[in-house]
């Protein structure tokens, strides 16, 4: 995406390629300054195509004696008129223009929101998603992108941190039936570039524009031309026009495609339902806005702190020329009515430590908005209580289940578009057949947990089907990217294992029922028989010291002869060993 500025100064008349929809003027602003909080650097402190409307008095009469109004001036002297200014830096009501450039310039920005993106998604997508489908939709996960390199786990990290920022991206699913590789792919395309749409009765996307931005072919020596293009997509074909730089319009090319609908699958951060063109809320709508918040006030802060050093010089003569010298450096009084000593005046220290104040409260407030900071400060000495810890865990677990759920809905319907290609658009098979999973556990400690949870199970002597059924489901849990075929071989072969156990169990010992150590999977010898009796040709041994059973060499690993027959550790006889 590459939305200079001159396509959009076009004058947005409809019937126009370059028509822009009322929605879409409406939210671009906003788009952008999300794209750019994300982004952060060149973009940040110099945006490109973002400006802000800074309000300016504006005085256009002159007094009697021709000299300007004084501070006691009706509004009827004054004019509020628009100043664009190519920065996100607000300037200060009663600051001149080359002192904010200079402030501008001094400005430092804290990308909060890149980092934090990534940091949800990669905690959204840390296990890893168990997929299962046809031989063509395994193939397209294999390579998403038109070089076959990009896998649909990156593609996926890719668009769900934008989607994060934006509230919505596309993935437009494309395909050349000339190239040597005609199978559909896929590529992400930003809200900023779809300028345009329709919505049939159904509410089914009839058409979009689509902007894309290239360079007229040059040598070294040529001077670069942009070239507008834009695509008008339907159910049945993609015309591409061509803007001139002098405004005329030519189609360029046109191309059909088997998708029977518009080929656009929209991921969302967060859906707006009440939006008739699918859009979406991002979650870091608000973030970004409190970011830039924190970034003023810093550069505030700083001006401060310069004021400090070069304070300002109050000189006892009227009749300093203030207007060669600069009211904000050096400024006169009347002699007669001071001690007439000149002295530098500083702002007051108290104002950096408010601004300090704001700029805490605001990473505070950063914290709390997106579920890591529930009932904690951070300059605080005291923990955090218990309750406060699991309310944010369940923040977290909130905000990382939102981001899973919209990309478990969004690659189904991503499947379905590619299957729509394979199969001219009429098949809903890759609905049906299409198996996405993404994982809802997003607490590390939680799989140890279970362990411990499952190994107290076996202390108190439950059956080998519950206890069969515990070990199937920590399987599960653990090997949970692997796809459902490969997971189901892996657990039908832990049934298979014990039912294997326990018919040598039953032949050792003439029906008898044994319990299955969990550490070695061999039988545990002296469990209950199925009748309640002890094995035939065995007797029940008294109560007592539990060591006296135990053979001799039970604590060396070794085998006793005995147990070199049947094949049974004496370590798993032990209820006492860890």
């Amino acid at each position: 995406m590459n939305l200079v500025p001159g396509i959009l100064d076009r004058p947005n008349v409809p019937g126009s390629i370059s028509f822009r929809h009322p929605e879409y003027e409406a939210r671009w602003w906003w788009r952008e300054f999300y794209r750019i909080s994300y982004l952060g650097g060149r973009e940040y402190y110099r945006p490109a195509r973002l400006s802000v409307d800074f309000q300016e008095p504006s005085i256009i009469t002159l007094s009697t004696d021709g000299q300007l109004p004084t501070a006691s001036a009706g509004v009827g002297d004054l004019n509020i008129k628009a100043l664009p200014i190519q920065s996100v830096l607000f300037r200060h009501n009663r600051e001149k223009s080359w002192e904010f450039e200079n402030r501008r310039k001094r400005a430092h920005y804290l990308n909060f929101i890149g980092p934090i993106v990534k940091s949800l998604v990669a905690h959204a997508t840390k296990k890893a998603a168990t997929r299962d489908g046809s031989d063509s939709i395994k193939k397209f996960w294999d390579g998403v992108d038109d070089d076959r390199e990009e896998s649909i786990e990156e593609f996926m990290r890719d668009g769900l941190r934008w989607a994060q920022v934006l509230g919505i991206v596309w993935a437009c699913v494309d395909q050349d039936p000339n190239g040597d590789d005609n199978d559909p792919y896929a590529y992400w395309v930003s809200p900023l570039d779809i300028f345009d749409w329709g919505i049939d009765d159904d509410g089914e996307v009839e058409w979009l524009k689509q902007f894309v931005y290239t360079e007229a072919k040059r040598t070294w020596k040529d001077k670069i031309t942009p070239v507008y293009r834009f695509r008008v997509w339907d159910k049945e074909m993609v015309t591409t026009y061509e803007v001139s730089p002098k405004g005329d319009e030519t189609v360029v090319g046109r191309k059909p495609h088997s998708a029977g609908k518009v080929p656009f699958v929209p991921l969302f951060c967060q859906r707006d339902k009440e939006a008739v063109f699918p859009d979406g809320t991002p979650l870091m709508a608000d973030a970004c806005k409190l970011a830039n918040a924190i970034y003023n006030y810093s550069s505030l802060k700083d001006e401060i702190g310069y004021k400090q050093t070069f304070s300002w010089l109050a000189v006892p003569d009227k009749r300093v020329d203030v207007l060669q010298i600069g009211l904000n450096t050096v400024f006169a009084y009347d002699p007669q009515q001071t001690n007439a000593v000149p002295t530098y005046v500083s702002p007051d220290a108290s104002c950096a430590e408010t601004l300090m104040n704001f700029i805490s409260t605001g990473v505070e407030q950063l914290r709390q908005m997106l579920g890591v900071g529930r009932g904690r400060q951070e300059g605080s000495m005291q923990k955090s209580s218990a309750d406060a810890l699991e309310l944010e865990d369940e923040d977290k677990r909130s905000i990382l289940g939102d981001i899973a759920s919209e990309a478990q809905s969004f690659e189904i319907r991503l499947a379905a578009m590619v299957d729509a290609y394979n199969t001219g658009g009429g098949s809903t098979r890759a609905k049906q057949e299409t198996k996405v999973k993404y994982a809802d556990d997003y607490d590390l400690r939680s799989f140890q947990d279970e362990v411990a949870e499952f190994l107290q199970f076996d202390k108190i002597g439950l059956s080998p089907e519950v206890n069969l059924r515990a070990r199937q489901d920590l399987v599960k849990k653990k090997y949970a990217d692997l796809p459902p075929a490969e997971l189901d071989v892996l657990v039908a072969s832990m049934e298979a294992q014990q039912q294997k156990e326990l018919e040598a169990a039953a032949a050792a010992g003439a029906g008898e029922r044994v319990t299955v150590d969990p550490t070695t999977g061999q039988p545990v010898p002296g469990s209950k028989p199925l009748d309640g009796k002890p094995p035939q040709g065995q007797s029940v041994k008294p109560m007592g010291n539990p060591t006296a059973n135990r053979p001799l060499n039970a604590g060396s690993g070794q085998r006793s002869p005995a147990q070199a027959k049947t094949g049974t550790a004496t370590g798993a006889a032990d209820p006492g060993r860890g």
